[in-house]
């Protein structure tokens, strides 16, 4: 049986050697994505994780006040750097002792990218990167069904029922609310999003600094 696998890798081997020599360079790149497309992404994930891992062991950041995530969502420089330097001044006692992280994961409408984007999302999520995610309704509703928030009712959150996200989940049937949509912040309205913006915000369920985020909460909705 051994000698049979073997065989099999040897002349499959050959064969893609072949095939690749007979191809210009721009057919044997666009041969090795179509044909290796999965294994790329997940090794360019793999380096960034581990990179990121290095470089914040040989370079500590400063503890996280809280992290959000910006998922598919394609908003300036300027309107970023001002939410962060709203919150810094407003809810962070000491902004030597923590900082407030932004990530932003966006796929620059690469297809090809999204399923690095959500790996990355996933990863951020376990290691406890990210406490919260806003994103627009469509992404919004696939993370509320796959359990990704809080209830907002068993938070003492306080939300205008016309503003909550309500949705069942993959593992509870019943409809609850799980964000709230920020369509009428002043924040984001003062940083630029003059007109409002449809999009929501969700407690990721595993978040370890749920005051930090309560209060992010209620930064953001307030009109």
């Amino acid at each position: 049986m051994w000698e049979r696998i073997k065989t099999y890798f040897k002349e499959h081997s050959q064969t893609e050697k072949k095939k690749l020599s007979e191809m210009s360079f721009t057919e044997k790149c666009a041969y090795i994505w179509e044909y290796y497309k999965l294994q790329i992404i997940g090794f360019i994930v793999l380096v960034v994780v581990v990179t990121s891992i290095v470089h914040n062991i040989m370079n500590p950041p400063l503890p996280a006040y809280a992290g959000a995530g910006f998922y598919e969502i394609y908003f300036s420089d300027e309107f970023y750097d001002g939410l962060k330097e709203t919150i810094t001044k407003t809810l962070i006692a000491d902004p030597g002792a923590e900082e407030f992280y932004i990530h932003q994961l966006v796929s620059g409408d690469d297809p090809s990218m999204e399923m690095a984007i959500a790996q990355k999302l996933m990863a951020m999520v376990m290691v406890n990167e990210i406490d919260f995610i806003i994103s627009t309704e469509d992404y919004f509703a696939s993370f509320a069904y796959q359990d990704f928030f809080l209830d907002i009712g068993e938070t003492d959150i306080a939300v205008p029922e016309e503003l909550l996200f309500y949705s069942e989940t993959s593992e509870n049937p019943m409809v609850l609310p799980y964000g709230a949509n920020l369509k009428n912040s002043a924040l984001f309205k003062e940083l630029g999003l003059a007109g409002g913006v449809d999009v929501y915000i969700g407690i990721i369920s595993n978040t370890i600094r749920m005051d930090n985020v309560k209060a992010i909460f209620g930064l953001l909705l307030a009109e």
